[in-house]
């Protein structure tokens, strides 16, 4: 089985709002639904087989209807308010085929004329929106408190090493407080030492140890010892 060529199923996914009498549904999210995909509603009082998505109004909002209509027939909309949150209504899909397009459609859609002359290849989230400043795409596949060490830390393998091959410590801490990245070292309850490492124009601080000894790191690599103003460059 080709995967392009079906559509997995949908596990059911609550209703988070009852249901209107003009078609639309209300769920936590709305991602793995698509327009014309077979659906089933059910609830405690209520079951039915045979609807379909209509049109995915956002990230949580469905309207569904009758398979063989559109949305611009006599029977549209469908009538949902039968389907309540307090009888456990939920709507789920079945593993179902794809739904095949014309290829001169398939082109046409994809394809942006001159003076760029190309196919578009645009990212979209699950929701079908595109990636913008305020909806960033996700990076971070590993959950952020799951992570000892950030990625600007351990820059800086080597000072680190040798700082915490000093230390006694069962117990690493990491946090980003006003862009500065914390670690804090402890044994038990008992803080033992601490690494921050600050964002600057020049280049990255890190601060080792209570007393601190400060390094600079350039965007070239280059790795100085801050003392009284001063820049010691190590090898």
């Amino acid at each position: 089985m080709a995967f392009e060529r079906k559509l997995a199923a949908v596990p059911p996914h609550a209703f988070t709002a009852n249901g209107t009498p003009q078609g639309v549904i209300t769920v936590i999210s709305t991602a793995g639904f698509y327009i014309k995909q077979f659906v089933n509603l059910q609830s405690e009082t209520l079951q039915s087989a045979g609807f379909q998505v209509k049109n995915v109004l956002s990230n949580t909002q469905l309207l569904i209807g009758l398979p063989n209509n559109s949305l611009r027939a006599p029977q549209h909309p469908l009538d949902l308010s039968g389907y309540l949150v307090a009888d456990a209504a939920t709507i789920a899909a079945p593993e179902q085929d794809n739904f095949p397009i014309k290829p001169d459609d398939h082109y046409l859609s994809v394809y942006l004329p001159a003076p760029v002359s190309a196919d578009r290849v645009i990212p979209v989230d699950p929701y079908g929106n595109f990636y913008t400043s305020c909806n960033t795409f996700p990076v971070n596949v590993i959950p952020q408190t799951g992570i000892p060490f950030t990625l600007g830390i351990l820059a800086l393998p080597n000072l680190i090493q040798k700082y915490t091959s000093g230390l006694t410590y069962n117990q690493v801490v990491s946090e980003t407080v006003d862009g500065e990245e914390i670690l804090t070292f402890n044994e038990g309850s008992t803080f033992v030492g601490e690494l921050t490492l600050t964002k600057t124009d020049i280049g990255w601080i890190l601060n080792v140890g209570v007393p601190e000894d400060n390094f600079l790191l350039l965007e070239n690599g280059d790795i100085f010892l801050l003392e009284d103003g001063d820049g010691l460059l190590l090898e």
